[in-house]
């Protein structure tokens, strides 16, 4: 009986070994596809329900001269839809963007073909060709995909480093842009897809209806105020301006 008992006990405590080494083992796994892939990329890779959904990626290339015909191509190469481009026209405060600089939104069917795009042999083409445009940094950000941006609307960018963007404050801002026919358009990154955006992971963008609400929301003595409030919640920022194209 007590014979029983041990053989028993060293089963269960074997079990309990592998089952160990098998945490420690599918850790190590998580790990390594962090590692790989960064933690916004890595989430696609984990969760199904992210890679069944359409995936839309916000990219700021700073030092791109990259046009909007060719960012379309860019895109369609990669079975993707540019929703949006534009270029930088004024950076209204702080030195993160140096000019040249362009933004695009692009749209993926799901997650999924956002992954295989990034991992097949095309997206090499399409970033060595971006790369030797670029002489600067790359922010891509996942966001929402019901983000409301239209065609030919001049947008703000707000990134930044440091502490969450106060509700209250993207409120005022969305408030204070509202006589000049703006919006809040995106309010925050659901996922951080480059080095560059994990270091400034905040993220506010507001659209227009046209470039000259644009310019006066951006001259507004209550947006400079709460502006200047903001920064102090950042170590670095900028808030730029860019008209489509």
């Amino acid at each position: 009986m007590m014979g029983a008992y041990c053989l028993s006990t060293v089963v269960v405590n074997r079990s309990l070994g592998w089952f160990v080494v098998f945490l420690l083992l599918l850790a190590a796994a998580a790990w390594a596809v962090r590692w790989w892939a960064g933690p916004g990329l890595s989430s696609l890779l984990l969760d199904a329900d992210r890679r069944a959904a359409p995936a839309l990626i916000l990219v700021v290339s700073e030092g791109s001269s990259v046009s909007g015909p060719e960012a379309r191509q860019h895109a369609a190469s990669l079975g993707a839809r540019l929703l949006w481009h534009g270029s930088l026209d004024a950076t209204v405060s702080g030195e993160l963007l140096r000019s040249p600089a362009s933004a695009a939104l692009v749209s993926f069917p799901t997650g999924g073909d956002l992954l295989r795009a990034i991992t097949g042999s095309d997206f090499d083409a399409v970033r060595d060709a971006i790369e030797a445009d670029m002489g600067g940094q790359l922010f891509a950000y996942q966001i929402n995909p019901d983000a409301d941006v239209s065609v030919g609307q001049p947008l703000a960018l707000l990134l930044a480093s440091g502490a969450t963007l106060p509700i209250a404050a993207a409120t005022r801002l969305r408030d204070i842009s509202r006589p000049y026919d703006g919006d809040v358009v995106i309010s925050k990154a659901d996922s951080l897809l480059s080095a560059d955006a994990e270091r400034f992971p905040q993220l506010l963008v507001l659209g227009f209806e046209a470039q000259l609400g644009l310019g006066g929301w951006a001259s507004d003595p209550a947006q400079l105020t709460e502006f200047a409030l903001l920064q102090t919640e950042f170590r670095e920022h900028s808030l730029s301006i860019f008209s489509s194209n």
